[in-house]
């Protein structure tokens, strides 16, 4: 990975991070907790960084990391 823009949203979030974002069509915010920060290679051989969060619900989803908002940061050592 060598975006630079990646590379920042990588510092930017870690896991134990509450997130949000905004389904598409949706004026209202959705909450998740990120548990993994994995890179993840797309067809055109880029790789980007990428937020596995579970959300209120339980389910778990995947989102490109510039999708989400940073709500509250994880006071958990790493």
């Amino acid at each position: 990975m060598n975006d630079f823009f990646d590379k920042q949203l990588l510092k930017k979030f870690k896991e134990g991070d509450l997130v949000s974002w905004k389904e598409f069509g949706s004026v209202h915010k959705c909450y998740g907790v990120v548990v993994d920060l994995p890179l993840k290679k797309m067809d055109n051989d880029r790789v980007f960084a990428m937020a596995t969060v579970i959300m209120i619900n339980g389910d778990e989803k995947e989102f490109n990391l510039g999708m989400l908002n940073l709500e509250s940061k994880s006071s958990h050592a790493e």
